[in-house]
Parts: structure tokens; sequence; C-alpha cells
């Protein structure tokens, strides 16, 4: 069963409990919302090697509301490109032509746990004020360069969502049954 498939009736259910629980019912799915959301932190960075942190602000639970079709919430992440700086990074020195010293020769890096890069790579200073990496596009040439990112949390929080979904809809009934029983004791 698919996720869409699965929320659909989680909230046929909850519709048909929402009428006997009254606004129970969205104390329960912004519990719900706010656990998926942990949930979806933890299994984004498993998957890429971002700080849980950052990730979090860029999943957002959009509080309950009230629709002709009853109560409903959403946990989304945002679209936006992650720079490669985000990610586990360092400088590769090597030796100069002329013998004096080393010069950086490019960058390494990791984004997922088991993809890693080692490039001819540079850091360059971005207009926004962030530090970018960055590859030539051409041999010569001052704005020759391509501004590299990694894979977003949106990205990501899409194969993530699949992953999740059962275990979602267990914490869905699980909060709905504990408002419940707050309800009838």
């Amino acid at each position: 069963m698919s996720f869409d498939d699965e929320i659909k009736k989680a909230e046929s259910n909850i519709r048909r409990l929402a009428k006997k629980a009254g606004d129970r019912s969205a104390a329960a799915l912004v519990d719900a919302s706010h656990k998926a959301r942990d949930r979806a932190v933890n299994r984004i960075a498993d998957q890429v090697l971002l700080d849980k942190s950052y990730i979090r602000q860029r999943i957002e639970v959009l509080a309950a509301k009230k629709d002709e079709l009853g109560w409903s919430a959403e946990v989304r992440a945002f679209r936006r490109g992650v720079l490669l700086t985000r990610f586990a990074h360092t400088a590769v020195f090597g030796p100069r032509k002329s013998g004096d010293g080393q010069k950086q020769v490019g960058i390494s890096g990791q984004i997922t746990p088991q993809k890693s890069y080692r490039s001819s790579f540079f850091y360059i200073a971005l207009k926004s004020g962030a530090m970018g990496i960055a590859k030539r596009t051409e041999r010569t040439g001052r704005d020759n360069y391509k501004v590299l990112y990694g894979p977003s949390v949106s990205q990501v929080y899409a194969s993530v969502r699949e992953d999740i979904a059962g275990e979602v809809q267990l914490d869905l009934q699980q909060a709905l049954q504990s408002q419940l029983e707050q309800l009838y004791g």
C-alpha cells in the first residue's frame, strides 16, 4: 500500500472518529505530524551526511486545519539546493611545481556514507556570503566555473516518505487512541 493510500485510510478513520472526539483528532494529528518529522529527520540523516539540526530546519509541520473533509496536517520539506560545503569535506594539498611548499590541488568529501569524491574542485565565495565548492567548465577564463550542489532535503525526503509511512500511521493511531482515552477515560 502506498503512502498516499495509507494517509487516505488514516484520514477516513479519523473522520469517522472525529464526530465523537471533536477537536481531539486535531491534537492527535499534530502529535503524529511532529513524530513523523522526527522520524524523517533521522532517516534523512542516515542517508546523507547533513547535521540533524540543518535537516530539521528545512522540514516543517503545518498546523492542523479543518476543511469540509475533516482535519488535516502536513509535513513538508523546503525545495532548495544544498551546497556541497554543507557536507563533510576537506581541502587536498599537493606540492607546488617550484618545489617550495604546498598548494591546494582539490577537495575531497563525502555526501552519503557510501559515496565520496576527490577532485580538482576549489572553494569560492558566493554573492550570498556563503562559501561554495565549484569546478571549472573550461580551462581558462574567470567566470568559467559551476557551483556544485548535493541532494536537497526535499529530494531525500521524497524517498524517505514511503519508508516511514507505516510507522507514521501507527503513530497517528496511537496518538488518536491516547486522545480518546483522555476524553472517554
